[in-house]
Protein backbone atom coordinates (compact mmCIF):
# COMPACT_ATOMS: atom_id res chain seq x y z
CA UNK A 1 0.00 0.00 0.00
CA UNK A 2 1.35 3.53 -0.73
CA UNK A 3 2.00 5.78 2.00
CA UNK A 4 0.50 9.46 1.83
CA UNK A 5 1.57 12.45 3.63
CA UNK A 6 -0.46 13.14 7.00
CA UNK A 7 -2.45 16.00 6.30
CA UNK A 8 -2.60 18.84 9.27
CA UNK A 9 -4.78 19.31 12.17
CA UNK A 10 -5.14 22.63 11.33
CA UNK A 11 -5.87 22.09 7.50
CA UNK A 12 -8.56 18.80 8.77
CA UNK A 13 -10.14 21.19 11.03
CA UNK A 14 -10.83 23.94 7.95
CA UNK A 15 -12.54 21.77 5.77
CA UNK A 16 -14.33 19.90 8.47
CA UNK A 17 -15.53 22.68 9.78
CA UNK A 18 -15.96 25.25 6.77
CA UNK A 19 -16.34 22.62 4.15
CA UNK A 20 -17.56 19.64 5.60
CA UNK A 21 -20.67 19.94 7.71
CA UNK A 22 -21.55 22.51 5.77
CA UNK A 23 -20.28 22.22 2.53
CA UNK A 24 -23.61 20.37 1.23
CA UNK A 25 -25.73 23.15 2.38
CA UNK A 26 -23.65 26.22 1.45
CA UNK A 27 -23.73 24.46 -2.18
CA UNK A 28 -27.55 24.43 -2.18
CA UNK A 29 -27.80 28.13 -1.50
CA UNK A 30 -25.28 29.13 -3.76
CA UNK A 31 -26.65 27.69 -6.65
CA UNK A 32 -30.11 28.82 -5.63
CA UNK A 33 -28.17 32.16 -5.54
CA UNK A 34 -29.10 32.44 -1.86
CA UNK A 35 -25.80 32.39 0.00
CA UNK A 36 -24.30 35.36 0.72
CA UNK A 37 -20.35 34.54 1.34
CA UNK A 38 -18.57 36.46 4.00
CA UNK A 39 -16.59 33.39 5.33
CA UNK A 40 -13.45 33.28 2.59
CA UNK A 41 -11.04 36.38 1.83
CA UNK A 42 -12.07 37.62 -1.27
CA UNK A 43 -12.86 40.80 -3.08
CA UNK A 44 -16.05 41.63 -5.51
CA UNK A 45 -13.74 44.31 -7.24
CA UNK A 46 -12.18 43.59 -10.80
CA UNK A 47 -8.49 44.10 -11.19
CA UNK A 48 -7.30 47.78 -12.45
CA UNK A 49 -8.47 48.03 -16.22
CA UNK A 50 -4.87 48.39 -16.88
CA UNK A 51 -3.52 44.73 -15.87
CA UNK A 52 -6.55 43.22 -17.69
CA UNK A 53 -5.35 45.35 -21.17
CA UNK A 54 -2.46 42.78 -21.30
CA UNK A 55 -2.88 41.11 -24.91
CA UNK A 56 -3.62 37.30 -25.31
CA UNK A 57 -1.18 37.45 -28.42
CA UNK A 58 2.03 38.66 -27.10
CA UNK A 59 4.08 35.92 -27.64
CA UNK A 60 5.92 36.42 -24.83
CA UNK A 61 3.23 35.38 -22.72
CA UNK A 62 3.19 32.08 -23.69
CA UNK A 63 6.78 31.31 -23.15
CA UNK A 64 9.13 30.25 -19.92
CA UNK A 65 10.20 33.05 -17.85
CA UNK A 66 12.93 33.65 -15.16
CA UNK A 67 12.70 31.03 -12.58
CA UNK A 68 13.46 34.20 -9.82
CA UNK A 69 10.33 36.34 -11.92
CA UNK A 70 10.06 38.42 -14.71
CA UNK A 71 13.13 41.08 -13.88
CA UNK A 72 10.98 44.17 -14.46
CA UNK A 73 8.78 43.16 -12.10
CA UNK A 74 11.44 42.33 -9.69
CA UNK A 75 12.58 45.86 -9.69
CA UNK A 76 9.68 47.55 -9.98
CA UNK A 77 8.65 45.65 -6.55
CA UNK A 78 12.08 46.62 -4.91
CA UNK A 79 11.41 50.13 -5.93
CA UNK A 80 7.71 49.71 -4.93
CA UNK A 81 8.38 48.52 -1.51
CA UNK A 82 11.48 51.18 -0.90
CA UNK A 83 8.17 53.61 -1.93
CA UNK A 84 5.50 52.56 0.46
CA UNK A 85 7.49 51.85 3.30
CA UNK A 86 11.22 53.48 2.68
CA UNK A 87 12.66 49.74 3.19
CA UNK A 88 15.59 49.32 0.85
CA UNK A 89 15.59 46.09 -0.61
CA UNK A 90 17.44 44.92 -3.95
CA UNK A 91 16.10 43.47 -6.73
CA UNK A 92 18.47 40.33 -6.73
CA UNK A 93 16.76 39.81 -3.06
CA UNK A 94 12.96 39.75 -4.45
CA UNK A 95 11.41 36.81 -6.00
CA UNK A 96 8.25 36.46 -7.49
CA UNK A 97 5.94 33.61 -6.35
CA UNK A 98 3.06 31.53 -7.17
CA UNK A 99 0.58 33.96 -4.87
CA UNK A 100 1.73 33.93 -0.94
CA UNK A 101 1.02 30.90 -0.57
CA UNK A 102 3.57 29.26 -2.75
CA UNK A 103 6.18 31.98 -1.16
CA UNK A 104 5.28 30.49 2.09
CA UNK A 105 5.88 27.28 0.81
CA UNK A 106 9.05 28.56 -0.34
CA UNK A 107 9.90 30.17 2.56
CA UNK A 108 9.39 27.15 4.93
CA UNK A 109 11.48 25.02 3.19
CA UNK A 110 14.48 27.20 2.94
CA UNK A 111 14.19 27.95 6.53
CA UNK A 112 13.20 25.01 8.65
CA UNK A 113 14.41 20.83 8.87
CA UNK A 114 11.63 18.16 10.09
CA UNK A 115 11.87 17.92 13.36
CA UNK A 116 12.52 21.67 14.72
CA UNK A 117 9.48 23.49 16.30
CA UNK A 118 8.07 27.10 14.77
CA UNK A 119 5.97 29.37 16.82
CA UNK A 120 2.69 30.66 15.14
CA UNK A 121 1.58 33.75 16.84
CA UNK A 122 -2.32 33.46 16.98
CA UNK A 123 -5.04 34.34 15.84
CA UNK A 124 -3.56 33.98 11.99
CA UNK A 125 -3.99 32.60 8.51
CA UNK A 126 -4.31 28.88 8.97
CA UNK A 127 -2.46 27.42 6.03
CA UNK A 128 0.51 28.39 7.42
CA UNK A 129 -0.43 25.22 9.63
CA UNK A 130 -0.42 22.48 7.07
CA UNK A 131 2.15 24.45 5.08
CA UNK A 132 4.86 24.03 8.43
CA UNK A 133 3.57 20.30 8.82
CA UNK A 134 4.25 19.10 5.53
CA UNK A 135 7.93 20.19 5.89
CA UNK A 136 7.53 18.04 9.26
CA UNK A 137 7.74 20.81 11.76
CA UNK A 138 5.86 21.16 14.89
CA UNK A 139 3.70 24.05 15.56
CA UNK A 140 3.32 25.39 18.59
CA UNK A 141 0.86 28.42 18.83
CA UNK A 142 1.11 31.70 20.84
CA UNK A 143 -1.67 34.08 21.10
CA UNK A 144 -0.81 37.69 21.04
CA UNK A 145 -3.89 38.38 23.44
CA UNK A 146 -6.77 37.07 24.87
CA UNK A 147 -9.29 38.77 22.68
CA UNK A 148 -7.20 38.16 19.83
CA UNK A 149 -5.38 41.68 19.38
CA UNK A 150 -2.04 42.84 21.19
CA UNK A 151 -3.19 44.07 24.67
CA UNK A 152 0.61 43.66 26.56
CA UNK A 153 4.13 43.54 25.18
CA UNK A 154 5.55 42.41 28.82
CA UNK A 155 3.39 39.25 29.14
CA UNK A 156 3.41 38.91 25.58
CA UNK A 157 7.26 38.18 25.95
CA UNK A 158 7.14 36.50 28.94
CA UNK A 159 4.07 33.98 26.70
CA UNK A 160 6.73 33.53 23.70
CA UNK A 161 9.95 33.26 26.13
CA UNK A 162 8.45 30.05 27.60
CA UNK A 163 8.00 28.52 24.46
CA UNK A 164 11.17 28.53 23.22
CA UNK A 165 13.47 25.48 23.61
CA UNK A 166 16.41 24.12 21.74
CA UNK A 167 14.35 22.61 18.76
CA UNK A 168 12.81 25.77 17.80
CA UNK A 169 13.96 27.16 14.87
CA UNK A 170 11.43 30.29 14.21
CA UNK A 171 8.37 32.48 14.49
CA UNK A 172 5.82 32.93 12.07
CA UNK A 173 3.15 35.86 12.44
CA UNK A 174 0.97 38.04 9.60
CA UNK A 175 0.74 41.77 9.77
CA UNK A 176 -1.18 43.23 9.45
CA UNK A 177 -3.32 40.31 11.16
CA UNK A 178 -5.89 38.41 9.57
CA UNK A 179 -7.74 37.79 10.94
CA UNK A 180 -8.41 40.44 13.13
CA UNK A 181 -7.53 43.10 11.31
CA UNK A 182 -4.61 44.76 13.89
CA UNK A 183 -1.31 46.11 12.84
CA UNK A 184 0.98 44.83 15.27
CA UNK A 185 2.82 47.66 17.59
CA UNK A 186 6.41 48.99 17.36
CA UNK A 187 6.70 47.57 20.81
CA UNK A 188 5.56 43.57 19.90
CA UNK A 189 7.62 43.87 16.96
CA UNK A 190 10.64 45.27 18.88
CA UNK A 191 10.20 42.03 21.13
CA UNK A 192 10.10 39.86 18.29
CA UNK A 193 13.77 41.32 16.64
CA UNK A 194 14.82 41.05 20.29
CA UNK A 195 13.91 37.33 20.76
CA UNK A 196 14.69 36.35 17.54
CA UNK A 197 18.28 37.72 18.21
CA UNK A 198 18.62 36.55 21.60
CA UNK A 199 17.77 33.24 20.66
CA UNK A 200 19.15 33.05 16.65
CA UNK A 201 15.17 32.31 15.14
CA UNK A 202 14.34 32.88 11.91
CA UNK A 203 11.43 35.38 11.61
CA UNK A 204 8.49 34.46 9.11
CA UNK A 205 6.66 37.72 8.15
CA UNK A 206 3.34 37.49 5.92
CA UNK A 207 2.78 41.14 4.93
CA UNK A 208 -0.11 39.78 2.19
CA UNK A 209 -2.51 43.06 3.44
CA UNK A 210 0.37 45.75 4.26
CA UNK A 211 -0.98 48.18 1.19
CA UNK A 212 -4.61 48.01 2.56
CA UNK A 213 -3.83 50.21 5.78
CA UNK A 214 -5.69 53.12 7.18
CA UNK A 215 -6.44 52.66 11.00
CA UNK A 216 -2.46 52.22 11.46
CA UNK A 217 0.68 53.07 9.71
CA UNK A 218 2.48 50.22 8.68
CA UNK A 219 6.06 49.16 8.83
CA UNK A 220 7.20 45.73 7.64
CA UNK A 221 10.01 44.78 10.56
CA UNK A 222 12.73 43.32 8.21
CA UNK A 223 12.63 47.13 7.81
CA UNK A 224 14.70 47.22 10.74
CA UNK A 225 17.91 46.25 10.28
CA UNK A 226 18.34 43.96 13.57
CA UNK A 227 15.61 41.79 11.61
CA UNK A 228 16.63 41.83 8.07
CA UNK A 229 19.11 39.49 7.89
CA UNK A 230 17.18 36.63 9.85
CA UNK A 231 13.28 37.90 8.41
CA UNK A 232 11.96 35.98 5.29
CA UNK A 233 8.63 38.22 4.12
CA UNK A 234 6.01 37.19 1.98
CA UNK A 235 4.04 39.63 0.67
CA UNK A 236 0.87 39.28 -2.14
CA UNK A 237 -1.11 41.30 -5.39
CA UNK A 238 -4.14 39.20 -4.94
CA UNK A 239 -5.75 42.08 -2.11
CA UNK A 240 -4.00 44.55 -3.18
CA UNK A 241 -5.25 44.77 -7.15
CA UNK A 242 -8.06 42.39 -6.71
CA UNK A 243 -5.01 39.84 -8.49
CA UNK A 244 -6.17 36.64 -6.36
CA UNK A 245 -6.96 34.39 -8.75
CA UNK A 246 -3.92 34.61 -11.16
CA UNK A 247 -2.09 33.40 -7.92
CA UNK A 248 1.16 36.16 -7.95
CA UNK A 249 2.86 37.25 -4.66
CA UNK A 250 6.19 37.49 -3.88
CA UNK A 251 9.20 37.12 -1.27
CA UNK A 252 11.98 38.66 -0.08
CA UNK A 253 14.89 37.30 1.28
CA UNK A 254 18.44 38.22 2.99
CA UNK A 255 21.24 37.88 0.49
CA UNK A 256 22.40 34.70 1.64
CA UNK A 257 18.92 32.83 0.88
CA UNK A 258 19.12 33.71 -2.70
CA UNK A 259 20.77 30.90 -4.54
CA UNK A 260 18.91 28.22 -1.87
CA UNK A 261 15.30 29.79 -2.92
CA UNK A 262 16.31 29.81 -6.26
CA UNK A 263 16.86 26.18 -6.47
CA UNK A 264 13.96 25.92 -4.40
CA UNK A 265 11.85 27.36 -6.59
CA UNK A 266 13.12 25.57 -9.95
CA UNK A 267 12.44 22.53 -8.15
CA UNK A 268 8.86 22.96 -7.52
CA UNK A 269 6.42 25.51 -9.29
CA UNK A 270 9.73 26.85 -11.62
CA UNK A 271 8.64 30.08 -12.43
CA UNK A 272 4.68 32.10 -11.76
CA UNK A 273 2.67 32.61 -14.77
CA UNK A 274 3.75 34.57 -17.19
CA UNK A 275 0.31 36.41 -17.84
CA UNK A 276 -0.16 36.78 -14.23
CA UNK A 277 3.43 38.83 -13.46
CA UNK A 278 2.61 41.13 -16.41
CA UNK A 279 -0.64 41.80 -14.97
CA UNK A 280 0.84 42.43 -11.65
CA UNK A 281 3.79 44.55 -13.27
CA UNK A 282 0.99 47.24 -15.10
CA UNK A 283 -0.91 47.57 -11.80
CA UNK A 284 2.72 48.55 -10.20
CA UNK A 285 3.56 50.94 -12.80
CA UNK A 286 -0.25 51.94 -12.67
CA UNK A 287 0.04 52.37 -8.67
CA UNK A 288 -3.31 53.11 -7.96
CA UNK A 289 -4.90 51.71 -5.01
CA UNK A 290 -7.43 54.49 -4.36
CA UNK A 291 -10.36 52.80 -5.75
CA UNK A 292 -9.44 48.75 -3.59
CA UNK A 293 -8.35 51.03 -0.63
CA UNK A 294 -11.65 52.68 -0.08
CA UNK A 295 -13.80 49.56 -0.67
CA UNK A 296 -12.00 47.81 2.23
CA UNK A 297 -12.70 51.16 4.10
CA UNK A 298 -15.91 51.46 3.19
CA UNK A 299 -16.53 47.71 3.93
CA UNK A 300 -14.81 48.60 7.32
CA UNK A 301 -17.46 51.22 7.86
CA UNK A 302 -20.47 49.42 6.67
CA UNK A 303 -19.33 46.82 9.36
CA UNK A 304 -19.02 48.79 12.27
CA UNK A 305 -21.76 50.75 11.80
CA UNK A 306 -24.42 48.19 11.27
CA UNK A 307 -22.76 44.76 13.45
CA UNK A 308 -23.51 44.15 16.58
CA UNK A 309 -21.03 41.93 19.03
CA UNK A 310 -17.83 42.32 20.19
CA UNK A 311 -15.02 42.40 18.04
CA UNK A 312 -12.12 44.35 17.37
CA UNK A 313 -12.41 47.71 15.00
CA UNK A 314 -10.01 46.79 12.24
CA UNK A 315 -6.94 49.15 11.38
CA UNK A 316 -6.06 46.95 7.81
CA UNK A 317 -7.05 43.76 5.82
CA UNK A 318 -10.95 42.75 5.18
CA UNK A 319 -11.87 41.24 8.48
CA UNK A 320 -13.34 41.20 11.87
CA UNK A 321 -13.10 38.63 14.36
CA UNK A 322 -16.34 38.08 16.38
CA UNK A 323 -15.87 36.99 19.63
CA UNK A 324 -19.15 35.13 20.96
CA UNK A 325 -17.94 34.55 24.67
CA UNK A 326 -20.41 37.34 26.07
CA UNK A 327 -23.10 35.38 24.24
CA UNK A 328 -22.78 32.11 26.30
CA UNK A 329 -20.78 30.54 23.79
CA UNK A 330 -18.36 28.29 24.94
CA UNK A 331 -17.95 25.50 22.89
CA UNK A 332 -17.13 23.96 19.22
CA UNK A 333 -20.52 22.82 19.17
CA UNK A 334 -22.07 25.67 20.34
CA UNK A 335 -19.80 27.49 17.78
CA UNK A 336 -21.00 25.29 14.87
CA UNK A 337 -24.86 25.41 15.90
CA UNK A 338 -24.52 29.34 15.59
CA UNK A 339 -22.51 29.15 12.18
CA UNK A 340 -25.35 26.31 11.16
CA UNK A 341 -28.32 29.34 12.22
CA UNK A 342 -25.86 31.59 9.73
CA UNK A 343 -26.50 29.77 6.91
CA UNK A 344 -30.34 29.26 7.92
CA UNK A 345 -30.67 33.05 7.33
CA UNK A 346 -28.16 32.63 3.91
CA UNK A 347 -25.01 33.86 5.61
CA UNK A 348 -21.62 32.06 5.71
CA UNK A 349 -18.88 32.85 7.71
CA UNK A 350 -15.50 31.20 9.07
CA UNK A 351 -15.37 29.18 12.70
CA UNK A 352 -12.56 30.60 14.76
CA UNK A 353 -11.05 27.68 15.86
CA UNK A 354 -9.25 27.34 12.45
CA UNK A 355 -6.98 30.40 13.41
CA UNK A 356 -5.70 29.33 16.76
CA UNK A 357 -6.45 27.06 19.46
CA UNK A 358 -7.41 29.78 21.74
CA UNK A 359 -10.08 31.26 19.53
CA UNK A 360 -12.74 28.50 19.23
CA UNK A 361 -15.45 30.80 20.44
CA UNK A 362 -14.67 33.19 17.91
CA UNK A 363 -16.46 33.77 13.86
CA UNK A 364 -14.60 35.72 11.03
CA UNK A 365 -16.71 37.59 8.73
CA UNK A 366 -15.21 38.76 5.72
CA UNK A 367 -16.52 42.32 4.97
CA UNK A 368 -14.79 42.51 1.17
CA UNK A 369 -16.01 39.83 -0.73
CA UNK A 370 -19.81 41.25 -1.49
CA UNK A 371 -20.65 45.00 -2.07
CA UNK A 372 -21.55 47.00 0.69
CA UNK A 373 -25.26 46.83 0.00
CA UNK A 374 -25.23 43.12 0.29
CA UNK A 375 -23.02 43.15 3.50
CA UNK A 376 -25.61 45.18 5.12
CA UNK A 377 -28.34 43.03 4.20
CA UNK A 378 -26.12 40.02 5.66
CA UNK A 379 -25.27 41.88 8.50
CA UNK A 380 -28.93 42.30 9.31
CA UNK A 381 -29.82 39.00 8.94
CA UNK A 382 -27.25 37.75 11.61
CA UNK A 383 -27.51 40.34 14.23
CA UNK A 384 -30.35 38.75 15.28
CA UNK A 385 -28.07 35.32 16.25
CA UNK A 386 -25.76 37.19 17.33
CA UNK A 387 -28.26 39.20 20.46
CA UNK A 388 -29.69 35.33 21.17
CA UNK A 389 -26.30 32.80 20.56
CA UNK A 390 -27.60 30.77 22.52
CA UNK A 391 -31.08 29.86 21.28
CA UNK A 392 -29.28 28.52 18.20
Amino acid sequence: MPRFPAISDVTQNLRATTFGPFAKRMAELSAKGELIPLHIGDTFLSPPVVSCEITKNTEILHRYGAIQGLPSLREKTANYLKESYSWSVAKDNVFITPGATGGLSIAVEALFDPGDEVIILTPSWPLIVGILQRRGVKVVEVPVGSDGIPSDEHEFEERLSQKINARTAGIYFCDPNNPSGFVYPSSYRNVLTRIAEKNELWLLCDIVYADLCWGESFSPIAQDERAFSRCLTVGSFSKSFALAGHRVGYLVTPPKFTGNVRGLISHSTYHTGIPAQFMALACLVNNDLTKILDSYVEGADVTQEHLQGKYFSPQAGGFVFIDLRPLGVLSTDDVEAFLHRCLDVGVALSPGRVFGHNFECFVRLCYTSVPPALLKEAITRINPLLQNAMDC
